[in-house]
């Protein structure tokens, strides 16, 4: 994949038109439940997610960053760029 030289002028404002790919993954993560209450509860949530993501505008990929819980479920901690050698194995 070979990046823009001259990137959209929103992406510089990182405003980037994502499409999702790659590997579909089930993250989840807790929520409180009730607010107002002292003993506030805690209710569990789960998604189907992709691990990749690329910017239609731009060309640039980044990979979603999973953490594995101790309860066998996946959470997501934010996103990372792909490296050269990751770039060349997608295509």
């Amino acid at each position: 994949m070979v990046k823009r030289q001259n990137p959209n002028w929103l992406c510089k404002l990182r405003l980037h038109k994502w499409r999702n790919h790659g590997e579909s993954v089930v993250i989840t993560w807790k929520e409180p439940a009730i607010i107002k209450t002292p003993y506030a509860k805690f209710t569990q949530k789960s998604k189907e997610v992709f691990t990749k993501r690329k910017c239609l505008r731009c060309g640039i990929e980044m990979k979603r960053k999973l953490v594995h819980n101790p309860d066998g479920t996946s959470s997501s901690i934010g996103w990372e760029p792909l490296s050269e050698s990751e770039y060349e194995k997608d295509e």
